[in-house]
């Protein structure tokens, strides 16, 4: 909006890459907060880096979907308060920058809903009103915008199709390696995937206080997976969705593998 609206192609692509690789970086933060591996995972994933540095307006939803994961932790025991406002706020914002980013969101409020129903109209209301009031677009006419959009959206279809299983192959198949070698000269996010679910499903397995944060980001795997999976608009940029969750395995992991390693008690001299 500060360049106005007759500033060139070239300035209003640099603000937006700016604010994604800015985003980008942020979300490796965060999730290193949860665990340093964590975020490494994050600022090492190709598929990741490529799509937060070229403008696809992907990484500031991620950010914002993170911010409502941890939120709903804390709103799960909290009747009242910041934290399910906050998570809603999130939710709706999420939303407003890009549809598909508040997929997530879907398993955080049938949770709240099933377990904490006395937050539940907060973060709806919340997450409502953050969607409408930032998202001009739907201001004027809401019904018929929303409309417009899931038809354009159909036009996106690629004109081959690609299998049931692309979201998977565009997560850990080291896509950006094949497709800019001269960028990206090797790709762990294979090594991403597997260590990745692996933790996550140990974690959410094991008793612990990472045990609600690990369940809910498997389901927010599972279900985002899912959807990718039977939508017919495939494309690799969709499978950032799934990179949060992974990223959060990994760490798991990574911690998990630690503290076996870690001796319970000091040999004696």
């Amino acid at each position: 909006m500060p360049l106005g609206s007759g500033a060139s192609l070239v300035k209003r692509v640099a603000v937006v890459r700016g604010i994604e690789a800015g985003c980008g970086v942020l979300l490796a933060g965060l999730l290193a907060w949860v665990h340093p591996l964590a975020g490494m995972a994050a600022a090492l994933h190709t598929l990741h880096a490529k799509y937060t540095s070229q403008g696809y307006l992907e990484a500031l939803p991620m950010v914002l979907m993170f911010l409502a994961l941890i939120a709903w932790d804390r709103a799960r025991s909290e009747d009242t308060g910041r934290w399910p406002l906050m998570c809603g706020l999130a939710l709706g914002a999420a939303a407003a920058c890009k549809p598909i980013h508040v997929l997530p969101g879907v398993v955080l409020v049938v949770h709240l809903g099933l377990h904490r129903r006395r937050v539940l109209p907060m973060v709806i209301g919340a997450g409502f009103l953050a969607a409408v009031l930032l998202d001009p677009g739907l201001w004027a006419d809401p019904v018929g915008r929303l409309v417009q959009r899931l038809q354009h959206h159909s036009s996106f279809v690629p004109d081959t199709t690609q299998p049931v299983w692309y979201p998977l192959e565009a997560l850990g198949g080291a896509l950006p390696s094949r497709w800019h070698p001269d960028v990206f000269f090797v790709s762990a996010d294979p090594i991403w995937l597997g260590l990745g679910l692996w933790g996550l499903i140990s974690a959410a397995r094991r008793s612990g206080p990472r045990r609600s944060i690990a369940r809910m980001a498997l389901a927010w795997f599972v279900v985002c997976l899912g959807v990718l999976m039977v939508w017919p608009t495939r494309w690799a940029q969709h499978a950032l969705v799934l990179v949060v969750p992974v990223c959060l395995g990994v760490g798991f992991f990574a911690e998990h593998r630690l503290s076996r390693a870690n001796p319970r008690s000091a040999p004696s001299d």
